[in-house]
């Protein structure tokens, strides 16, 4: 008895069942596992781009003013780092007018110091002509990724010269790495300041492919010696916001040796986060004990308090108890890289109703407004270095594409082609798939692609799908005609008859 079962099951049902079995689950995979979520993650994921379009716009018309971001809640005041800040949003988000218009404005004000460095206060005049290094990088940041979007070599060529200056006068050697300092003014410092926050390893790996003038690769060294020296040999719990360079001994120093003033934690060290979850997006780079350490103190605050406070002592003690609204953007974007439960737990307890008063026009401050994007369009892969692999396949709608494609069914339908040669029932079952996958994309084609809108574009679209159709027809009919046998006797030719 077994042995005839064997047979039954190892022959008669792979021929007979298997190709049954293959369409079927084809036909039916996709709705009893995941075809509604995937439904639904898709359109959460398209209608959370549109709400960053729709936040790019509503900042727009807010805050920038032909050209210069003004600070309304800073009293008026406009700094290089609101503009490095909007011309990064511009090209990500693919606004080369706006992008124009803030870097003529920026270039016009601010690119007054007889250098290639931004002026880093201006209201009205510049209120303060020293540079800051944050902004100085951004901004270079977006004109080399403005020439990789736009197409233009002139933004490179303006890139190009803000680094040589960034390099002359805001980097310094430290050991066998570089640094970048706090601003051209710190270099000249008996103890040189370095802000903590303004490092930004990504982009000097940006620079580093553009500009072969100067060991780029060594102020990514130099920058993540810093973070180890911090989290690993000062085992400290959050960042301070500026820390010293020792001239004598070439490190580092927590406080100042002159002024003695305590090292804290609070809103300019806060962009720290997404930096460098940024540069683990686009570097890859393999430092996953220090990124969590970097959001370990934050995941215990957490779940002790439910909220994080705008200012700390570096050990994690509370210095206030106002509430640090852009710091949850800025831990979300590391949280969310890391795959802690922190981000889901900030998104939705606080970013959410951040984003969506943002959306409705409540009153949310220029550096919020900044941050709520910056980390929103990390986590929506919005934020791209426009150097990717294929990148030109980027702008392609995978997420959209990949809930509505019929994985299963394809997939049966190559396993069956690979098998059609064995037996006639594999290549009946083959032909079955293809014929539902074509009767699948007409019925898409007629019910999402037709052109209503245009004038010809009814008796166009219908023409292509009418011939679509006509072609699908002759196949069907083809296949009635031959018919499923692997190999057809041909006629034998008449006695005598030689063609």
């Amino acid at each position: 008895m077994w042995p005839a079962v064997r047979k039954f099951f190892s022959t008669r049902f792979l021929i007979l069942f298997l190709p049954a079995i293959l369409i079927v689950g084809g036909a039916l995979l996709p709705l009893l596992f995941g075809k509604g979520s995937s439904k639904k993650a898709n359109e959460r994921y398209l209608r959370q781009a549109d709400d960053l379009s729709a936040l790019w716009s509503f900042y727009k018309h807010t805050f920038i003013r032909d050209g210069r971001v003004v600070s309304l809640d800073e009293g008026g005041n406009t700094t290089s780092e609101g503009q490095g800040y909007a011309l990064l949003r511009a090209v990500w988000s693919n606004d080369r007018e706006t992008f124009d218009s803030v870097w003529a404005w920026t270039r016009r004000n601010l690119q007054v110091r007889g250098d290639r460095l931004f002026a880093w206060k201006w209201n009205g005049t510049v209120v303060d002509s020293n540079a800051a290094t944050d902004a100085d990088t951004d901004i270079a940041l977006a004109l080399i990724l403005a020439e990789r979007k736009f197409g233009e070599s002139f933004y490179r060529e303006e890139a190009l010269s803000i680094l040589d200056d960034i390099w002359k006068k805001e980097v310094l050697r430290v050991g066998k790495n570089y640094v970048v300092t706090a601003g051209n003014w710190a270099v000249h410092e008996r103890f040189p300041t370095i802000h903590v926050a303004y490092l930004a390893p990504y982009a000097y790996e940006e620079f580093a492919g553009v500009d072969s003038r100067h060991p780029w690769k060594h102020v990514v060294a130099g920058s993540y010696e810093i973070l180890h020296w911090l989290y690993g040999e000062k085992k400290v719990s959050l960042p301070p916001e500026v820390i010293y360079i020792d001239r004598n001994s070439g490190g580092f120093l927590l406080r100042h040796p002159q002024t003695g003033k305590e090292p804290a934690f609070s809103y300019d060290a806060f962009p720290l986060f997404w930096r460098m979850a940024l540069d683990k997006e686009w570097s890859h780079r393999r430092e996953g004990d220090l990124r969590a350490r970097m959001i370990s103190f934050f995941e215990r605050e957490w779940k002790a308090e439910r909220k994080f406070y705008d200012r700390y002592t570096i050990d994690g003690r509370p210095l206030s108890d106002l509430e640090a609204l852009p710091l949850y953007a800025t831990v979300h974007a590391l949280a969310g890289e890391e795959g802690s439960f922190l981000a889901d737990d900030i998104r939705a307890q606080k970013l959410d109703p951040l984003w969506q008063g943002a959306l409705e026009g409540q009153s949310t401050p220029y550096y919020l407004h900044n941050w709520l994007w910056f980390s929103r369009a990390l986590e929506l892969e919005a934020v791209r270095d426009f150097d990717e692999f294929l990148g030109f396949l980027r702008p392609f709608d995978f997420v959209n594409f990949s809930s509505h494609f019929p994985w299963i069914l394809s997939l049966a339908a190559l396993v069956l082609y690979s098998l059609a040669r064995f037996h006639r029932y594999f290549r009946i079952a083959f032909f079955a798939c293809g014929v539902l996958l074509c009767i699948r994309y007409l019925l898409w084609r007629a019910l999402y692609s037709l052109n209503f809108v245009e004038p010809l574009g009814p008796l166009i679209s219908l023409t292509l799908w009418s011939a679509e159709i006509y072609c699908f027809s002759t196949v069907l009919l083809l296949a009635i005609q031959v018919g499923f046998n692997r190999f057809r006797r041909m006629p034998k030719s008449s006695a005598g008859y030689d063609p």
